[in-house]
């Protein structure tokens, strides 16, 4: 959505977090505390529990029961990936519930590793880590810390064995790139 547009729920410019005018997470979720109070979109009326990864009832429980992540555990988990407090690219900007910066620079899992280094924390952190747009060749890293390893979709972060566990088990054979 561009800055001139307005949010067709709440009819106000420049809504965090929507596309299209509208909320772009279910019922919701996450995304409601930033679009200028207004409610979030309830279910389809002929919406059934299961029909979806998470129904209204679930939903609106997590934006209850969600609290913004402390400052301090962003720049922690920053410093972190960026190897020191000092090389943060930019000031930290909340987002939702958590935090993001934006990041000009290589993502990769080997030569400079920094996306494994974002995964590998983020699992061993319980947070859910995001890369999302920014602007012309950056993106923004987004992160939200997650309460438990157990519970409801939007609750939950699991630990990186139990990720790689349940890899395995839906690709027993690994992933094979075809020549």
């Amino acid at each position: 959505m561009t800055e001139a547009q307005e949010c067709t729920t709440c009819q106000k410019e420049k809504c965090i977090g929507q596309t299209g005018g509208v909320c772009s997470v279910p019922f919701g979720v996450e995304i409601a505390s930033q679009c200028h109070g207004h409610q979030p979109p309830a279910p389809p009326a002929d919406a059934q529990p299961g029909e979806s990864e998470l129904t209204a009832v679930e939903s609106t429980k997590d934006i209850l029961q969600s609290q913004p992540m402390p400052e301090s555990v962003a720049t922690s988990f920053f410093a972190a990936l960026f190897k020191g407090k000092h090389h943060i690219p930019c000031n930290l900007k909340p987002f939702g519930f958590g935090w993001a910066v934006s990041y000009y620079g290589d993502l990769s899992t080997w030569d400079s590793n920094m996306l494994t280094r974002l995964v590998f924390l983020a699992h061993d952190a319980c947070i859910r880590a995001e890369i999302g747009s920014s602007s012309p060749r950056m993106v923004r890293i987004i992160i939200h810390q997650r309460a438990t390893r157990e519970g409801g979709f939007a609750q939950r972060h699991p630990t990186i064995e139990s990720a790689l566990a349940n890899w395995r088990a839906t690709h027993p054979d690994g992933w094979r790139i075809e020549a």
